[in-house]
């Protein structure tokens, strides 16, 4: 039998508890997140002065395709937010104490979707945090979603009571109708959104897939009501302006990237930063493991020397990373981990000396971290058996302890990853490499250091990246 749905537009969130005393503990309610219970708290980016000043804010952004609209959507909500009305974390603690289970339901990735938005979902839950807008503990971890459509940052997930859409290329509706074919006991549907598109994807999908699920949808139009203070014109085009050279100025396109730092600085993060921008990663370590494969002499040179524990000889090093950074060199690179030693930067620099015109301007990016970070980090760091993503006990726990979260595999900690082995490798890279650094400076190439002991948000790694661009 079909559930009869409804949906009702409302300016409070008081106006639909009525409709909602009679929920029980089968029923799920999702809250959109940006335009119903939040919006950003900088007054150019109210969504009022948006709306009164539309073509001027087109003005700059109209030359953005829709994956740089849908980059500029995140680097707006990623600043800070305000609560749009009180009520809301009132009706969320009363949902709880009816175990009825609350989610945030967001367009946004649940993942890195471009360098200047690192980590946006701890961004996202740690403003929630801030204003005590807290969702239901119940987990709902494992839920495959690798059947919908990827986008920057992965595929669709729950991380923290927040269903992420990743909206780009998926609708809320399909979003929600792969999670509730995971969930068949649920009898009702209530969901609030400020975006008609969104409230009736939902309910066309639980009237073709899920009729006897209830469908009761809010059309949520409180931030209309908000008094906000109007900045004027030319002060929202300076902020938007702003916004836009954040987006164009992070990657230079005119340099290749090379980032260095001691064992748990970040570099992994760093090198997928750039990957999100088109950039190759070049791993000199990769390189070399390939190149011990095959019946050649430098083949059996490198085995050896991995059977062994010694060095691999500096120029042998430097023959099989060269073809890869003149294959790429006007492509654009990003490369971790060399040159590790002063022999190997004095092979790098001759190469780029050689050149000449050819050498684009290389930007090396020195992740200067405390060992007492580094020991925190590493000792924390679990790696996936099957998929080898990383995740960490403190800073990126899974959602499951023990299971990754994208293929379900056992995670492990990896046997070099205790302090004893890590302070032998952090003095080893204090000997032989941090004097690469000196003669980097020396030799007249920017080195760009970033504070890896900090976690970065979009803010702060966009802006010590442009420092790049006018060196």
């Amino acid at each position: 039998m079909k559930k009869k749905s409804l949906i009702k537009p409302i300016q409070s969130i008081q106006e639909a508890m009525p409709l909602l005393r009679n929920l029980d503990d089968k029923a799920i309610v999702l809250f959109d997140i940006d335009g119903v219970l939040t919006i950003p708290a900088e007054p150019c980016l109210h969504p009022a002065i948006f709306k009164k000043y539309e073509s001027c804010i087109n003005s700059v952004t109209n030359r953005f395709n829709r994956e740089e609209r849908h980059i500029f959507h995140h680097l707006i909500v990623g600043r800070t937010s305000k609560l749009i009305e009180n009520g809301f974390v009132d009706a969320l603690n009363d949902f709880r104490s009816k175990k009825i289970k609350t989610f945030g339901f967001t367009s946004s990735s649940p993942g890195i979707i471009h360098p200047t938005l690192p980590s946006f979902h701890l961004v996202r839950e740690k403003y929630l945090q801030e204003l005590n807008i807290h969702f239901s503990a119940e987990q709902f971890q494992n839920i495959d979603f690798l059947e919908l459509n990827p986008t920057k940052g992965g595929y669709p997930g729950v991380r923290n009571g927040i269903i992420y859409s990743c909206g780009l290329n998926n609708s809320k509706g399909s979003v929600l109708k792969r999670f509730l074919s995971s969930y068949p006991s649920i009898s009702t549907v209530v969901f609030f959104d400020d975006q008609m598109t969104n409230l009736d994807s939902v309910r066309e999908i639980l009237r073709v897939d899920f009729p006897k699920i209830q469908f009761i949808g809010f059309h949520y139009q409180g931030m209309e009501k908000l008094e906000c203070i109007d900045p004027g014109e030319d002060q929202v085009r300076k902020y938007v302006e702003s916004l836009v050279k954040l987006i164009d100025n992070t990657i230079s396109n005119d340099a290749n990237y090379i980032v260095i730092g001691p064992c748990g600085s970040g570099k992994s993060s760093a090198m997928e930063f750039f990957k999100d921008s088109g950039f190759t990663a070049l791993s000199a370590s990769d390189m070399l493991r390939s190149a011990m494969e095959g019946d050649s002499p430098t083949a059996a040179l490198i085995r050896h020397c991995g059977n062994t524990a010694e060095a691999i000889p500096d120029e042998i090093v430097f023959s099989i990373i060269e073809p890869a950074l003149e294959a790429h060199l006007d492509r654009g690179f990003v490369m971790e981990s060399f040159p590790y030693n002063l022999a190997q930067w004095f092979f790098l620099k001759d190469w780029l000396s050689s050149l000449g015109n050819r050498a684009k301007k290389i930007v090396f990016i020195y992740l200067k971290t405390d060992p007492d970070t580094v020991i925190l980090r590493l000792q924390g760091r679990l790696t996936c058996s099957k998929c080898y993503r990383t995740f960490h006990t403190i800073y990126k726990p899974p959602e499951k302890p023990g299971i990754c979260d994208f293929c379900h595999s056992d995670l492990f900690s990896r046997p070099q990853d205790t302090p004893g082995i890590i302070r032998k490798r952090l003095k080893r890279f204090e000997e032989e490499t941090v004097p690469v650094l000196d003669a980097i400076q020396k030799d007249n190439y920017y080195l760009l250091t970033i504070d890896g002991n900090r976690l970065w948000n979009a803010e702060t790694f966009c802006q010590e990246l442009q420092k790049s661009k006018g060196s």
